[in-house]
């Protein structure tokens, strides 16, 4: 059935539960992927190979195509909806010619 657009998809498989920081690591991935495709994703695939394994109550440092993710995975004492997911970007975004760091809700 023709809709008059075409959609495209980037679907991330994981075993762990961390769907907001999948869900920011897509925003940041997707775009780039379909304008560059498989080498693109192939050097994602090498970067997250690179990333520490996640240990609740760490803050984490995730490098991702020029975006660092602050991330801490919350352990069992933590309260619910209490630790963000921040990006740091490395480049120019928009107007600022500064670093710029984004909060992002995190579960």
């Amino acid at each position: 059935m023709k809709r008059g657009y075409f959609q495209k998809s980037l679907v991330l498989v994981s075993r762990l539960p961390y769907t907001h920081l999948f869900h920011s690591l897509l925003q940041i991935i997707a775009p780039e992927f379909f304008e560059k495709l498989e080498p693109f994703l192939e050097a994602v695939c090498n970067e997250i190979d690179q990333w520490p394994p996640p240990t609740p109550g760490q803050t984490l440092n995730l490098p991702i195509v020029g975006v660092v993710l602050q991330i801490r995975i919350p352990s069992k004492t933590d309260k619910p909806g209490g630790s963000p997911v921040r990006q740091i970007t490395k480049e120019v975004r928009h107007r600022f010619s500064h670093l710029v760091l984004m909060s992002l809700s995190f579960c």
